[in-house]
């Protein structure tokens, strides 16, 4: 079996192609795009709900304020709306703090599902931003703001929920 000098000196006919795959295996690295080019979040004072999502078994809602006993209370998808309820806080904006490990169409499927849940407890604002393990959210890289992407919600979707 011949190496690649050998099938380089002799004019192997792929040459072109190790070239293409040399240029594409290096350009790679460039697929995510630079985060400093990236849009950064800076409301985070504005915010009037700011979620800590892990998955829908278990989130944290770190604003406004709510423990037990001085912990964090585990929130879930299913008991979300009646904790929600129980917090009466302002509706305006919600925040979403999504963590780095999930691949683009799970980030989006969830980023969809967020905004849904949202709009639906009367939320005018939703914005979901990419987590970094820190508790601040300004700064964050922003992944989605429906006030870019979305017209604002309908009345219909304006309930506080049950």
């Amino acid at each position: 079996m011949k190496g690649i000098r050998a099938y380089a000196r002799d004019g192997f006919p792929g040459t072109l192609t190790i070239v293409a795959l040399a240029v594409a295996w290096t350009g790679c690295g460039t697929l995510d795009p630079d985060p400093a080019h990236l849009p950064r979040f800076h409301e985070g004072d504005r915010a009037n709900l700011v979620v800590q999502f892990y998955s829908w078994n278990q989130f944290h809602i770190l604003r406004p304020e709510y423990r037990k006993d001085g912990f964090l209370v585990p929130v879930n998808r299913s008991n979300f709306a009646r904790h929600l309820q129980r917090l009466d806080t302002g509706r305006d904006l919600g925040v979403v703090v999504l963590g780095i490990n999930y691949n683009p169409e799970e980030q989006a499927r969830l980023i969809r599902q967020w905004e849904t849940l949202l709009f639906q407890q009367g939320f005018a604002r939703v914005v979901c931003l990419r987590g970094n393990g820190a508790q601040k959210i300004d700064g964050l890289v922003v992944l989605s703001d429906t006030s870019l992407t979305h017209p604002t919600p309908s009345t219909q979707m304006m309930s506080k929920g049950t």
